[in-house]
């Protein structure tokens, strides 16, 4: 519960710091219930973002804080708890405590962590964005050698991912379009797929 809360203004990287000496003694239930969490919820660098494509505000907080305790339910709904837990309140106050010695020495330790986690993040960002470019120039100067120039990357995620297009009621028209982006999401990140809404005619 802790973790979903903290989703709500933090994202799934970042929100499990709060509960980083817990993460070895959970048990698979609790696991699962912190990634659908994060999953679930989108982080404030996020949301500012969105703010700044134009997306409402308002819709954008409403929708994080309701999905943070809808996704804990689901969570446990879809996989319940069949072990003891080891992280209950009872174990949790018989911890030892942690070595930092006071708030400013804690918070010193907290920023180091975010930055390492910040620092995987980007260069994953930098290195998958290569990769993705790269595919997309050598898929796309491949078959323009067989004269068929609009074959990329970003066509043939489209065809990879038009069913789900179609099961999840986009107009058929509209389902090839829909299922790129549907695709540089799933390869890539929501951001980068927002982004590229101008595909759409």
């Amino acid at each position: 519960s802790l973790n979903a809360a903290a989703n709500i203004f933090v994202g799934m990287s970042e929100a499990p710091l709060m509960i980083m000496p817990l993460i070895p003694n959970m048990t698979t239930s609790e696991l699962h219930a912190v990634l659908v969490g994060g999953f679930a919820t989108m982080a404030g660098s996020i949301l500012a973002i969105f703010i700044s494509f134009g997306v409402p505000a308002n819709h954008l907080i409403a929708a994080s804080v309701m999905a943070a305790p809808s996704a804990l339910g689901f969570a446990k709904l879809l996989l319940p708890e069949t072990h003891k837990s080891k992280t209950s309140w009872e174990v949790v106050k018989n911890m030892p405590r942690p070595p930092q010695h006071n708030a400013i020495d804690a918070l010193m330790t907290g920023a180091g962590s975010a930055l390492k986690i910040c620092g995987y993040l980007i260069a994953n960002l930098i290195a998958f964005i290569g990769v993705l470019n790269f595919l997309d120039v050598t898929i796309s100067w491949l078959f323009n050698m067989v004269h068929h120039p609009e074959v990329n990357f970003q066509y043939l995620l489209g065809l990879l991912f038009y069913p789900f297009a179609v099961i999840i009621g986009i107009p058929f028209r509209d389902c090839l379009l829909a299922s790129k982006l549907i695709g540089i999401k799933v390869s890539l990140n929501e951001v980068k797929s927002y982004d590229k809404q101008d595909i759409f005619p």
